[in-house]
């Protein structure tokens, strides 16, 4: 990679990272006093309708990844007209989703009984449907301004997006405790605190978008033209096209990602979503780390696709899927090893899920990660079109197996629902990638797929062998120590791959940045 794409990704990792981790210390925070205060029924009630609002986000499209798309060549061209003309479009667009969102969950109000097994004791349906309406006007409201942080995002400056919505992260968790801790001290009812646990939300999604989209128009004034021509025919017919393929996948990502809880709710309990959504909020704490480092560098694979050759590209996949091998394979073992015991620290016995859950939520956390690299590639080369027919047969398989073993066996059913609409479609995005942007075999993506997959398995179970022979108690001293061994262990990982292309290229990477940095240190001296 040239110097500038390096930097610019690992510049936008960092930044990706460190916010994350701050962000991480808050919400676990925020939601530990959360549960002291309020019951798990309205953490379960919050968790069904993030779920219901995402597959109400279906209407966004699958503009956003597009919309970034399409940016590049102007990016890279200064074509600042053209880019204009672009923004001009996608403002419109985003009013139109955010009226359409709006009206769409309005209509939902008086079905919301339908979404639970039965209404939680001690909450009225009114108060419910009261929670539901500060819910969708948080998420209508973030529509608002939304779409001026992409142009930071293809211009790989989303280190700037980072900044803002991690100081607002700051400012909203801040709130949201004050507000929780003022209203215990005040002897305040729990319903009355929500309602401004979730107010603060709706405040600051807006306050970070507008920041941003000042931010933008200060850094690229020419956008404000309001002489810019509209879009060619040809243009918007590409545009169409590409948001047509990302809308596709959209439907696979909501339903494969953000029907869990609506599924538990209805045929489980909406108890049993809070508990679940403790779990699910450390591992994504986790998770957005991760997929903020594929998105600091989705810019900078879109560049490469456009000056690099097919093999550079290759080699630089190959790298990007190792890399995510380790990170993923190593949270998988520290999350096999930790969770339970954090979750019994932290919260106490009656917050934890058995084993059998945990193990297939986690599978699917691990084979999920293993794809980002193949997810980023497809976005970066703007292959949508040809895999638009992949998530319909996820869609079905994951509804289907979840519902039909949620009904048969309880909560493990509805993940193995999940990880089964994954293996029913993985393989497509991946023969597509390798066809068109490498033209390669697939079958090298498969058994690199395997191989990782099974290396993180085995040393994950290897380790709780271990684990579970020394330390026996859900102690905050165990369980750091637990870390200690997996960090120990993980080294595994890497052990069989040391004579490999892409360890090599990791090698000379840091290699250089380290002799950077030694030279810069040694100027200043």
């Amino acid at each position: 990679m040239p110097t500038s794409r390096t930097y610019n990704a690992i510049r936008n990792t960092l930044f990706g990272l460190g916010g994350q981790a701050f962000a991480a210390v808050l919400g676990i925070l925020c939601r530990t006093i959360f549960v002291r205060l309020l019951d798990e029924n309205y953490l379960g009630i919050n968790g069904l309708f993030a779920n219901i609002l995402s597959v109400l986000s279906l209407m966004e499209l699958g503009i956003a990844p597009a919309m970034v798309y399409s940016m590049y060549k102007p990016l890279a061209e200064e074509n600042y007209e053209k880019l204009s003309s672009l923004l001009r479009l996608y403002r419109k667009a985003y009013l139109i989703i955010a009226l359409a969102i709006g009206l769409v969950g309005m209509g939902l109000v008086p079905f919301l009984s339908f979404f639970m097994k039965e209404v939680p004791a001690g909450i009225s349906i009114e108060y419910i449907r009261i929670v539901f309406l500060f819910v969708l006007a948080s998420t209508v409201i973030s529509y608002f301004y939304a779409y001026k942080g992409s142009v930071l995002i293809a211009d790989q400056k989303n280190f700037i997006n980072v900044v803002y919505k991690n100081g607002m992260e700051f400012v909203k968790y801040g709130g949201q405790v004050a507000v929780l801790a003022v209203c215990w001290w005040q002897n305040i009812h729990a319903g009355t605190a929500f309602l401004l646990y979730l107010s603060v939300q709706i405040l600051t999604n807006f306050i970070t978008n507008f920041l941003i989209a000042r931010r933008v128009d200060r850094m690229y004034p020419f956008l404000k033209n309001k002489g810019a021509l509209p879009l060619l025919k040809e243009e918007k017919q590409e545009l169409v096209k590409n948001v047509g393929g990302l809308f596709c996948h959209k439907i696979g990502g909501v339903v494969l990602n953000g029907t869990d809880n609506m599924i538990i709710s209805v045929f489980i309990g909406v108890g049993v979503v809070g508990l679940y959504n403790n779990y699910l909020m450390l591992i994504n704490l986790i998770k957005m780390a991760l997929e903020q480092v594929i998105n600091s560098i989705t810019a900078s694979i879109g560049n490469l696709f456009a000056t690099e050759d097919q093999n550079h590209t290759y080699r630089v996949f190959k790298t990007t899927m190792f890399l995510n091998y380790l990170a993923y394979g190593f949270s998988f073992i520290c999350f096999w090893n930790l969770l339970s015991p954090f979750v019994a620290w932290w919260l106490g016995d009656k917050w934890l899920i058995g084993n059998a859950t945990l193990l297939v939520v986690l599978l699917h956390f691990l084979f999920n990660g293993l794809q980002q690299a193949v997810v980023a590639f497809s976005n970066a080369s703007g292959i949508f079109w040809a895999t638009r027919y992949k998530p319909f047969l996820e869609c079905i398989v994951n509804l289907g197996v979840s519902i039909w073993l949620a009904k048969e066996i309880g909560l493990p059913g509805v993940f193995i629902g999940t990880v089964a609409s994954f293996f029913s479609s993985f393989w497509i995005g991946a023969y597509v990638l390798y066809k068109k942007a490498f033209s390669l075999s697939v079958m090298r993506y498969f058994l690199r797929f395997g191989l990782y997959t099974g290396m993180s398995v085995a040393v994950a179970f290897g380790l709780q062998f271990v684990c579970n022979l020394i330390f026996t108690e859900a102690m905050l001293w165990q369980i750091v120590l637990r870390f200690a061994v997996c960090a120990i262990g993980s080294v595994c990982l890497v052990l069989p791959f040391v004579k490999t292309e892409e360890f090599s290229y990791i090698k000379k990477l840091l290699s250089s940045m380290l002799g950077k940095i030694k030279g810069k240190v040694c100027k200043a001296k």
